[in-house]
């Protein structure tokens, strides 16, 4: 029996959601970490605090398919650019922010301690 378990530590300038899996009867090990800043660190708790999961998740779908249409309109009809490149970075860290609300309501997660400490 294993089972996923996530958690929020403060990292680098930022913080870092950490996926540990814990098999039965033995100390969790870290599988995974999704740093961002500490901006979508705010964003997400307080979307976590003030939507339910189910609008939580058409946030996130609506973020994904928004991602998903730029992604496909710009690199079919135009030739990308910087100005083009900042633009998608900045709608995949919505869609991080997004889904790391979700993962919070979810999972009651909360900010932990510092990376280490």
């Amino acid at each position: 029996m294993s089972d996923t378990r996530y958690k929020i530590e403060e990292a680098d300038n930022g913080f870092a959601l950490v996926a540990e899996l814990g098999l039965f009867g033995n100390p969790p090990r870290e599988i995974a970490r999704v740093p961002y800043s500490i901006t979508q660190e705010a964003e997400s708790g307080i979307d976590a605090a003030s939507h339910t999961s189910e609008e939580l998740k058409v946030l996130r779908k609506q973020k994904a398919l928004s991602l998903a249409r730029y992604v496909t309109s710009l690199f079919i009809e135009n030739d990308p650019s910087i100005e083009h490149l900042l633009k998608i970075r900045n709608r995949v860290e919505k869609l991080v922010t997004a889904s790391i609300a979700e993962l919070r309501k979810e999972n009651g997660v909360n900010c932990g301690t510092k990376a280490g400490a």
